[in-house]
């Protein structure tokens, strides 16, 4: 085992908290009537999707079973039946610089969101 090296690089880790069920809210025009009545993808996915698309090392939402956020009730997780209160975090890692573009771009998705970054150390092994 000691003819193993560990790299390390510095990277970030945002955690954005929101509601399971939480929506954009509907834009006004008939085009937009219409995509409402075929059902608008939570904020989760949308938040998963775009980081996606602009190269983030990785994008996860994590569902929660009992607990509460800020000031609110305890909800929790336990029939058949979703409960769209539930709070859940969505975590995104990569370069400091490419999370903080990543939010100023996608501001309307996470206004009024909690949001926390973490300095997290990424480890690589490598055979020495």
């Amino acid at each position: 085992m000691s003819n193993v090296h560990v790299e390390s690089s510095e990277v970030g880790a945002v955690r954005i908290f929101l509601a399971v069920g939480e929506k954009r809210p509907r834009k006004k025009g008939l085009r937009n009537f219409l995509r409402y009545l075929c059902g608008r993808r939570p904020i989760y996915m949308e938040i998963v999707d775009e980081a996606k698309k602009q190269g983030l090392l990785q994008g996860t939402a994590h569902n929660t079973y009992y607990g509460f956020s800020g000031g609110g009730a305890v909800q929790a997780e336990m029939s058949e039946l979703p409960n769209p209160s539930m709070s859940m975090c969505v975590e995104l890692i990569g370069p400091k610089e490419a999370l903080d573009q990543f939010c100023r771009q996608h501001s309307e998705l996470l206004e009024g969101k909690a949001m926390f970054y973490a300095r997290l150390d990424a480890w690589r092994l490598r055979a020495a």
